[in-house]
């Protein structure tokens, strides 16, 4: 067992519960209800099925295949497949989106996410852990600024708070380091303001 594979603290509860409830497949539901918030609520709930039914599902059945062969996510060498699988899964749901003629924010957020995969992939193969949580919520978080779905500025201030607790509550359970999540931030974010500003 390397350093980075050391076994995430759960006995620190309120820590272990943000990390689930602020868990990447969690967050990407109310992002996308409020990206698509200009839809009908038949046609969010639509897309949101077919995103959930392409990438959430399929990574989540991995994710427990893996844990049944004794495999698990805080395992640095666990992530590759999990990231290679996640971006065929990825481009599957993209394809069928733009098949279905589906809004294309939607497509752009899921090019954000093509992006961003292959480099968490990259810095996980030849470098250290990312956090996954923290790309996630903050590349969320930057995709609501740059589509002006922020109303108010407490919205934003929310948001810096829910990466702020996300962060504390990885670090607290041993699941990353400060650098891992500090990565996780930056690519996240990065990902998006770099899609965004081309697509947008």
């Amino acid at each position: 067992m390397t350093q980075e594979d050391i076994i995430p603290d759960t006995s620190k509860r309120l820590a272990y519960w943000l990390g689930i409830i602020l868990h990447p497949y969690v967050v990407c539901i109310p992002t996308l209800f409020i990206v698509l918030d200009d839809l009908s609520f038949i046609e969010v709930i639509i897309w949101t099925a077919i995103v959930v039914g392409t990438l959430v599902i399929p990574g989540a059945f991995v994710s427990v295949y893996f844990r049944y062969q004794g495999k698990y996510v805080y395992q640095r060498k666990t992530r590759t497949p999990l990231y290679i699988i996640g971006w065929m899964s990825l481009l599957a749901g993209f394809l069928l989106v733009q098949l279905l003629n589906g809004p294309r924010v939607l497509l752009i957020c899921l090019v954000a996410l093509m992006v961003w995969i292959p480099i968490q992939l990259i810095i996980n193969s030849r470098y250290t852990k990312i956090s996954t949580h923290l790309a996630v919520i903050t590349g969320c978080s930057t995709g609501l600024f740059m589509l002006d779905k922020l109303p108010h500025p407490i919205y934003g201030i929310g948001l810096l708070i829910m990466i702020a607790l996300t962060g504390w509550a990885r670090y607290q359970t041993k699941n990353h380091t400060l650098e891992q999540i500090i990565l996780g931030i930056l690519v996240g974010g990065g990902s998006v303001v770099v899609v965004f500003s081309i697509l947008l």
